[in-house]
């Protein structure tokens, strides 16, 4: 790592440390999607005896069979939220000459409504994390032709492949910026890099591809009407634009205690367009300005899911394409996010070359160069204040626990018995309401069969 990029990647990590200040002291976190694993079953759940039809998890679920729960959690979380940032500020780096600039790309990356959502409820978002990562490599693939650019392109797709459904969005992705991209070069060879690429990407991951390719009767074959109904986004298309809109009601948003929250993401907006304006046309980086405009654009299609005004449209590309399996249409606003850093960052730094060059030492414009250096300081904090309540342990919806010692209590009992049997928990649902769960929403994924050392025969 570059001296300048190490000192990056400390700005993202201190904001990353007041989160985590948040859950003092550092209990085990409870959340709708995820809980403490006190035993080994995650590698059941993941591989082997389960079909991974959510992805190639085993990496991570052998780490988290390793250490303990705490360290696992607590790590995990620094990780996604220290690395989203760091991510799309090398992607930025690329494209943006501002460091100010970078710097509001990945506050917004890291820092929005989308993620925020996301974490609050449990869902562990590193594929989401290394995306921009994952896409600079594959344009330094392009461009250089390297090995090296080889080998870490299919690294970190094979990350990206922790989560399928982040993995088709990088797909997707990459194969739109590939296409602005040879449309400009028109160089043949790049087509053999995919090729070369996408055989040793199934080569390394097929320890998870097989299994789901010949599985029978898998979750993402049951997933119908019902699931599309159920996990459809909530609000009307202006969340969705404002990158809200998740399914699963009932939480606390920066919106709910923000009179006015539609002036930040006008900011937002307004530095998006305008970064797109000022450089479709640029020689240099026109084609990705293009390309990630397009990119945002579909992915507000697809977040509308199949109650919004493409509902048709999106049914049939739910049913018949490589999405088949997307209940949850919310999650294509992370291709609306990755837009809004990318051509908001170019936005900000149009603002700010601006602010350098035009309005330099003229006495009679100085009012001009102050509102214009107000506007660069407003929009760098604006990512901030529009979800500032990361900083607040999630507004004080999440708080640290313990199991009941009760539970302790009873696997040690179930432990002495040395014969071979099972435990039935009652009730099984996935999903119940646990009144010793700190959290304002108590409602979480059942934490029997992660707790209990003996097999629990619960509904997965």
């Amino acid at each position: 790592m570059k001296p300048g990029n190490f000192f990056v990647f400390l700005v993202y990590s201190f904001f990353a440390l007041i989160i985590l200040t948040g859950f003092i002291p550092y209990k085990y976190i409870f959340s709708f999607d995820i809980v403490p694993i006190i035993n080994n079953s995650s590698l059941d759940l993941f591989y082997g005896k389960y079909v991974p039809a959510y992805g190639g998890n085993l990496p991570v679920s052998l780490i988290s069979a390793i250490i303990p729960a705490t360290v696992f959690q607590y790590t995990l979380l620094f990780i996604i939220l220290s690395l989203a940032g760091y991510s799309m500020h090398i992607l930025a780096g690329d494209l943006i000459n501002s460091s100010i600039s970078r710097f509001y790309a990945g506050f917004l990356y890291a820092f929005n409504p989308y993620t925020y959502s996301r974490l609050i409820t449990g869902q562990w978002i590193l594929s989401y994390a290394i995306l921009p990562l994952l896409i600079k490599t594959f344009i330094d693939l392009l461009d250089k032709k390297e090995k090296k650019e080889l080998i870490k392109f299919i690294f970190l797709l094979s990350i990206a492949g922790f989560n399928i459904h982040t993995l088709i969005i990088a797909f997707v992705i990459l194969a739109t910026i590939f296409l602005f991209w040879f449309n400009r070069f028109r160089k043949i060879e790049a087509l053999k890099i995919i090729l070369l690429s996408s055989f040793l990407f199934i080569v390394l991951n097929s320890y998870w591809i097989m299994p789901l390719l010949i599985s029978q009767n898998s979750v993402v074959e049951n997933i119908g009407e019902k699931d599309f109904k159920a996990f459809a986004p909530k609000g009307g298309l202006f969340d969705i634009a404002a990158m809200y809109g998740f399914w699963n009601e009932g939480y606390l948003y920066a919106k709910d205690f923000l009179p006015g929250w539609q002036i930040l993401y006008l900011i937002i907006l307004f530095l998006t367009l305008l970064g797109f304006i000022f450089y479709y046309k640029d020689e240099q980086i026109g084609i990705y300005s293009m390309g990630f405009a397009v990119i945002g654009i579909a992915g507000f299609v697809l977040a509308s899911g199949i109650n919004g005004p493409f509902g048709d449209i999106i049914r049939w590309v739910f049913d018949n394409t490589i999405f088949k399996g997307f209940r949850d249409s919310h999650k294509f606003v992370s291709m609306i996010v990755l837009a809004y850093s990318v051509l908001g960052g170019l936005g900000l730094s149009r603002i700010e070359s601006a602010y350098q060059n035009k309005y330099a030492v003229e006495t009679k414009k100085s009012l001009p160069k102050f509102l214009l250096l107000a506007f660069i300081c407003i929009s760098l904090i604006t990512p901030l204040a529009y979800s500032f309540t990361f900083f607040n342990g999630f507004a004080g919806q999440i708080k640290p626990t313990d199991y009941p010692s009760d539970w302790y209590e009873t696997n040690n009992y179930l432990n002495g018995d040395k014969q071979d049997f099972k435990i039935l928990f009652l009730p099984w649902h996935l999903y119940m309401d646990f009144g010793w769960i700190n959290n304002t929403n108590k409602r979480i994924v059942n934490p029997a069969r992660y707790f209990f050392d003996k097999e629990v025969i619960t509904l997965l």
